[in-house]
């Protein structure tokens, strides 16, 4: 056991020997205060949401993670406009285990972000926590059906060990949250203990190891020297639940306090809502009387399931009710258009305060007066992209929306031959992308720029197959149009396209042209964003033909036909049956032909030979095209995948990807036919 001790001892001496000291806030002076002096002090807070702890993946990595859930990089203007609106303090999530080694060393890079962000608003005069959030391949492991309390423990020595040293010199007014939220591991959540005996046995487990940890996290940060022996930490429950307050153990610790979040029940009934709720204010004030000091450090009415007035309702009902207690609150705030902008309150792309009932509704509770909005800076242009930048086939970046929102066009240069290539951005999960086929692109030897211009998300990037050596990126930037002299139009719907606006802003040009050949048929005119059809595309397909051809169907069956017999056991459409004597379609093995039934890249690419085969393009025997995933594809599509990547006529996805099962939409399938001529 005492072997164990001095290893670990050695362990966390050796990770704070590469800790560099605190530097800035660290000099100011330190006057304790209690956690009930903290309640008064704190007031009415915000959160940073969705920012420091957006977790890692196959793409975004390092300091880009700070942007990889679509919000703005933080900027020393945030905290600057959030002062002089009148807020008091701000919470920093952080998520730490994307960003440290097998021995739960902290990245310097990391640690220093973290540490110049707390220092930015500080600097404004805020009242600064932050803590260890969304720590699931973290802390979080150790919790729940794999509860080991000696695994817990040594992460919160280590990692708790490195953040305590960096800002053990900084002000009472940084405080500590130890866990945000704890967990049960790999069950995720115990939602429901009430009603599930199974979570409700489990949730007994977690909340005695919660406490457990509390008293682990406190010793740690109260021995680590420095300021540490005396500033406020902010302790939790399970899932920072406020309905378990009654069983907290809390520390005799003057300078502790407890830390939990109050959000809506999800009933549609807000009545019921505001009832659970006060169940909640009745514990916290309970908790008080007590001797507990509490803060609620997340809380908005959140869920679609809400109307604006019902928001507000309980917003209000919320706020007065916490306001008389004397609990200050830390709103939960993503900081710029997302998912949850029903709820957000200030806009760190456009600097804007939302929702101002709500906002009028917080200050008016706590007494306090609004100070006037703050006017962003202009972001720099051109922004760098920075690199090590990868050869052509797949490269990604994650840069600030603010910047993303500003810039006009994004510029690739590079050296080698590209075949193809296009630009696209990420929102959510769906791919806007941009091919070279495109208008809205200018071409020239060694670049490639992309008009930009009103795409929403964060997430850049650019592919290409280079035919031979791939292509090597030597430059990325975003920049605007102005001055260059080659700024395109600015892309517009078309009055004369029914529903074009329905179109992403990538599609539009391509199914303007289609109208104007007239192939596009005016059952597709709408959603064009929808999946396509079995029927739509065969429809497409044959409006298509005739156009090329000049030929009504009949004329086409008469001329080319291969089965002038072939009929459908579930269709008396003439087109289609049109498409399956011609041997576009063959339908099932049945007989049918099953119209509404979605349709597949891979099957997109054996109708699309056939048309071509049609016009006498051979696509027997196709050459390999070097799709990544051509295996994953049934085998009677894959010769027709190989012709349509030769000649250029269906693209890749990411990672040279074909995903020949992935569903078409009407816009992609137009644009196909479109490019084809």
């Amino acid at each position: 056991m005492k072997r164990k001790i001095i290893s670990l001892a050695l362990t966390l001496a050796m990770l704070l020997a590469f800790v560099p000291a605190a530097v800035s806030a660290s000099a100011a002076a330190f006057t304790p205060v209690t956690g009930w002096d903290m309640m008064e002090k704190l007031g009415i807070g915000i959160n940073i949401g969705n920012t420091l702890e957006a977790r890692a993946s196959d793409h975004v990595s390092g300091l880009d993670t700070e942007m990889a859930w679509g919000e703005a990089r933080i900027e020393r203007w945030h905290f600057q406009a959030i002062a002089q609106k009148g807020f008091g303090n701000v919470r920093i999530p952080v998520t730490w285990s994307d960003h440290m080694d097998g021995n739960y060393a902290i990245h310097k890079e990391w640690m220093d972000r973290v540490q110049e962000v707390v220092d930015w608003a500080l600097a404004e005069g805020l009242y600064v926590t932050i803590n260890t959030h969304h720590e699931h391949d973290g802390l979080y492991r150790f919790m729940g059906k794999n509860e080991d309390h000696a695994g817990a423990k040594k992460w919160l020595e280590v990692v708790w060990g490195q953040i305590a040293e960096r800002f053990k010199d900084y002000p009472e007014t940084l405080i500590f949250e130890p866990m945000n939220e704890p967990l049960p591991g790999e069950e995720g959540w115990y939602w429901d203990y009430i009603n599930y005996p199974e979570q409700a046995a489990g949730m007994k487990k977690l909340i005695a190891f919660t406490n457990k940890l509390n008293a682990d996290a406190l010793e740690i940060i109260r021995k680590s020297g420095g300021n540490n022996d005396k500033r406020v930490v902010a302790l939790t429950m399970p899932q920072a639940d406020a309905n378990l307050i009654d069983q907290y153990i809390h520390p005799d610790d003057p300078y502790a306090m407890l830390g939990v979040f109050i959000y809506p029940n999800g009933s549609a009934d807000i009545n019921a809502v505001k009832k659970a709720t006060d169940q909640s204010i009745a514990k916290i004030k309970a908790a008080l009387d007590k001797g507990t000091p509490v803060v609620i450090k997340e809380t908005s009415a959140l869920g679609d399931s809400y109307t604006d007035a019902q928001r507000l309702e309980w917003n209000v009902h919320v706020y007065t009710e916490l306001a008389k207690l004397g609990v200050p609150i830390q709103y939960w705030n993503c900081g710029s258009a997302t998912d949850l902008d029903s709820t957000l309150l200030f806009d760190r792309v456009t600097g804007n305060w939302l929702q101002k009932p709500t906002v009028d509704a917080l200050f008016a509770a706590y007494g306090k007066t609004q100070g006037p909005d703050l006017t962003p800076p202009p972001p720099a242009l051109p922004y760098e992209l920075e690199g090590p930048y990868e050869d052509a086939a797949f490269t990604f970046w994650t840069p600030s929306k603010r910047e993303l929102a500003t810039a006009e066009k994004m510029v690739v240069e590079y050296e080698g031959r590209l075949n193809s290539g296009y630009a696209f951005t990420r929102f959510t999960s769906d791919w806007a992308q941009f091919d070279n086929g495109d208008k809205r692109i200018t071409e020239e030897p060694g670049k490639l720029t992309f008009d930009i211009r009103g795409l929403e998300g964060n997430k850049l990037g650019f592919a290409a197959w280079g035919g031979g050596d791939a292509a090597k990126i030597t430059r990325v930037y975003l920049d605007t149009w102005e001055g260059t002299g080659e700024r395109p139009p600015e892309p517009e719907p078309s009055a004369e396209v029914p529903n074009l606006a329905t179109a992403d802003g990538w599609a539009r040009e391509h199914i303007k042209e289609a109208y104007d050949k007239g192939f596009l048929p005016a059952t597709l005119q709408n959603n064009y964003k929808a999946d396509i059809t079995r029927g739509e595309f065969v429809t497409l397909a044959m409006s298509w033909l005739r156009t090329q051809t000049g030929l009504t169907d009949e004329q086409l069956v008469e001329q080319y036909a291969p089965f002038p017999d072939r009929t459908f056991t579930d269709t008396s459409d003439t087109v289609i049956l049109a498409a399956g004597k011609l041997d576009i379609t063959a339908g099932g093995l049945d007989g049918s032909f099953r119209v509404n039934d979605t349709f597949t890249r891979q099957q997109a690419a054996v109708m699309l030979s056939k048309v071509l085969g049609i016009l006498g393009e051979d696509a027997a025997d196709a050459p390999e095209f070097g799709f990544a995933d051509l295996d994953t594809a049934d085998v009677w599509a894959r010769n027709a995948i190989n012709f349509v990547g030769n000649n250029d006529v269906m693209t890749g996805k990411l990672g040279g990807r074909f995903a020949p099962h992935d569903t078409f939409q009407r816009q992609e399938s137009i644009i196909v036919f479109n490019k084809m001529g």
